[in-house]
């Protein structure tokens, strides 16, 4: 009687298929852990930025001239594309939150990052006026979806006692709301909101 060494065709069939099963399943955890790991970095971003925002709260801010561009007891208004006279701008807001932890500024992914939510396109609708309207966008991530952030952004949003956006140096920003998205909830925006 001769004696079988190795495998058969078979056998061999059956290894390979448990290894390909194997390294699907792997690689379907592996990303789920990624994802994972982003949307903890997004949490903590927004947690650092709330704590700042909380910081500058009762101090008084002065540009370069000595003029005053946030109010003690107040939050800093953000910025609106085309907004004139005493309005918030780029390299204000950037002065502002010019000592948040760069890492805070931006999200795990290439072009990810915290931005003024009035510079933002909202898919096909326009900037929020307000709070009500801000909130609408809220349901439908995929719709609402800021234009030339695919990969999301962290949106800051600042509003008066009455709900409606501060967009001038002189508001008396009482609130905010910053909006966020994550991966694992791929279809809604996330918020977080304070209100004084």
């Amino acid at each position: 009687m001769s004696r079988r060494t190795g495998f058969t065709v078979v056998e061999v069939i059956i290894v390979m298929a448990i290894m390909a099963i194997l390294l699907a399943i792997g690689t379907v955890s592996f990303r789920s852990y990624q994802v994972s790991t982003r949307d903890k970095t997004r949490e903590g971003d927004i947690t650092t930025i709330q704590n700042y925002l909380e910081s500058l709260y009762p101090r008084e801010l002065r540009d370069s001239s000595n003029n005053i561009i946030k109010s003690a007891g107040s939050y800093p208004a953000h910025v609106i594309s085309g907004a004139g006279g005493s309005a918030m701008t780029d390299a204000l807001f950037d002065q502002i939150f010019s000592e948040l932890p760069d890492a805070a500024k931006k999200g795990p992914l290439p072009g990810e990052k915290f931005v003024s939510a009035g510079v933002l396109q909202y898919g096909s609708h326009s900037t929020p006026l307000n709070r009500s309207m801000l909130m609408s966008y809220t349901s439908d991530y995929n719709t609402h979806k800021p234009s030339g952030y695919a990969n999301g952004a962290y949106a800051y949003f600042a509003i008066n006692r009455s709900g409606n956006r501060c967009i001038t140096l002189t508001d008396e920003c009482q609130g905010y709301i910053i909006m966020y998205h994550l991966e694992g909830q791929p279809l809604e925006w996330k918020i977080v909101e304070k209100s004084r």
